[in-house]
């Protein structure tokens, strides 16, 4: 079974860094995933959805460095 977690929980007391390598490696795949649809192609209106999509991911990734560094110290 796999557990879905939290980014919360990810970081909470992740002094190692591995729950803020795991959410890194989760929000790249995302963005390389949007970005791969992007480049094969796609009408205006789901590229412009797209775009969204890669805008917000790239907020998660300042969100969760922050959160980190606020977590963690």
């Amino acid at each position: 079974m796999n557990q879905t977690q939290s980014a919360f929980d990810l970081l909470d007391g992740d002094v190692n860094g591995y729950g803020l390598k795991t959410l890194r490696e989760a929000l790249f795949t995302l963005k390389a995933d949007v970005k791969r649809a992007m480049d094969a192609g796609l009408d205006a209106e789901q590229f412009d959805q797209a775009k969204r999509v890669f805008a917000s991911v790239t907020a998660a990734e300042t969100a969760v460095e922050n959160l980190y560094k606020k977590m963690v110290g």
